[in-house]
């Protein structure tokens, strides 16, 4: 999908000089700092105004839309053992169904535009949508505009261009065993309860603390271009002006983080790059992706908090051999959104590394992962997550599969060890069945 900005004479005025101030003259987009990634915001809107214009000019609508919809929906049930389960239950389940509604046009010279609205369920019966953005798709690449993941996410997180481990669960997203570990917490009789997973920097940044993706990449109001792919190669970029905003939602304050909060989430002004490479060599396919964000974070009226800027950056790659993939893949957030007023803080990072083998309609996984971040700021140490994983999928019939998984996880805390409330580290071991319809 993309912007058809070619003519006879090739690309206009006004998208050369919006290109060449992205530094991409060549189709490399080239990063020297921040003025770089300002001078890059400008360009990418000056990129889009000149996409739009093209567009009305050359483009003329067919007399009707097509309307697509697919979506998928999967239901897990899931047993756990953890040291750490005052109070807990063993068994739990869980389903969420997501439906997407795409009406599409094409225009007599062949451009493609449309929209796309993603609705799912999610926690306590609540129904959201995290994709609502419209779209120009032409010769020139695709442009979108709207709620929307980045492009590292959109390009080389999951799908055909994967630059990461490969995924193996039957809805293909990446694994959320943590979802069935509860947060930590003191549960009734002064005992640790649950595992130090989620929450903190880890949560606020991204999903959980070892998830393979940016910061502001997720379901906020942003623009995002992505190039046609020469020799193997895409490049992109998105620009998105604040990462607590999204939809109808207008929101121009600056000082939005919470006075003496440990962390933030909120950025501004937030500008990605990124490229993809992928190609075939005889027999062996080749993938490779990397990205990299910056943006200022949101600071507060309090003048002792100090939050970090947003600077963190993602690489990957997969290789696949007939019914092997291997992949691994690595994001470092650094200090982003930590409040330095605190003398307990310390770098984010992540990484995975996994492998997957079919064989006819089974498929069989293995993978590792692992992220660490400061946990506490007011306390010494930090908190790390190790989870080893082992699962297989079964494909019962066209959009129909099952999947069973075992992972077993460690959780180390920086948390007080006290005589009453014991060790806050947890390990356990997580086992899911999945059943996941795709259309």
């Amino acid at each position: 999908m993309g912007c058809p900005l070619s003519g006879p004479h090739g690309i206009g005025h006004p998208v050369r000089a919006a290109l060449r101030s992205l530094g991409c003259e060549s189709g490399v987009i080239l990063i020297t700092g921040r003025d770089r990634m300002r001078r890059s915001m400008h360009a990418l809107s000056a990129l889009t105004a000149s996409c739009l214009l093209a567009f009305t000019s050359a483009a003329h609508a067919q007399k009707k839309f097509d309307v697509i919809l697919s979506g998928n929906i999967w239901y897990e049930h899931g047993f756990v053992s953890q040291k750490n389960d005052t109070d807990l239950r063993s068994t739990e389940a869980r389903n969420r169904y997501r439906l997407n509604v795409m009406p599409r046009g094409v225009a007599d010279n062949g451009l493609e535009y449309g929209a796309r609205l993603r609705i799912r369920t999610v926690a306590g019966g609540v129904v959201d949508n995290d994709r609502s953005y419209l779209f120009l798709n032409g010769s020139m690449g695709e442009l979108r505009l709207g709620a929307q993941p980045g492009f590292d996410d959109e390009v080389n997180g999951l799908g055909a261009n994967a630059s990461r481990p490969p995924e193996y669960l039957p809805d293909t997203s990446f694994s959320q065993w943590t979802g069935f570990v509860p947060a930590i917490r003191t549960a009734a009789n002064g005992r640790y309860s649950g595992a130090d997973v989620v929450g903190g920097i880890g949560s606020t940044m991204t999903i959980a603390l070892f998830w393979p993706a940016l910061e502001g990449m997720g379901l906020t109001d942003k623009l995002l271009y992505k190039s046609p792919r020469v020799a193997g190669f895409q490049v992109g970029g998105s620009y998105t002006p604040r990462t607590d905003s999204y939809n109808t939602d207008v929101n121009r304050v600056k000082r939005a983080s919470t006075p003496a909060a440990q962390f933030t989430g909120s950025f501004q002004d937030v500008a990605e790059v990124g490229a993809n490479y992928v190609e075939t060599f005889n027999d062996v396919t080749v993938r490779l992706g990397a990205a990299y964000a910056y943006g200022k974070a949101s600071q507060t009226t309090d003048s002792t908090d100090r939050f970090s800027d947003l600077r963190e950056w993602h690489i990957g790659a997969q290789i696949n051999y007939g019914g092997l993939k291997v992949g691994a893949d690595y994001i470092d957030h650094g200090k982003s959104g930590q409040n330095l007023r605190y003398a307990y803080t310390a770098r984010f990072s992540a990484w995975d590394v996994g492998a997957t083998y079919d064989l006819g309609p089974y498929r069989f996984a293995l993978s590792y992962m692992e992220g660490t971040d400061p946990g506490s700021s007011t306390l010494p140490g930090n908190r790390k997550v190790s989870a080893y994983e082992a699962g297989t999928l079964y494909r019962v019939a066209p959009g129909l599969a099952v999947g069973l998984r075992y992972t077993h996880y460690i959780a180390r805390s920086d948390r007080t060890v006290t005589a009453a409330s014991g060790s806050p580290n947890d390990r356990g071991n997580v086992v899911l069945s999945h059943v996941a319809v795709n259309f």
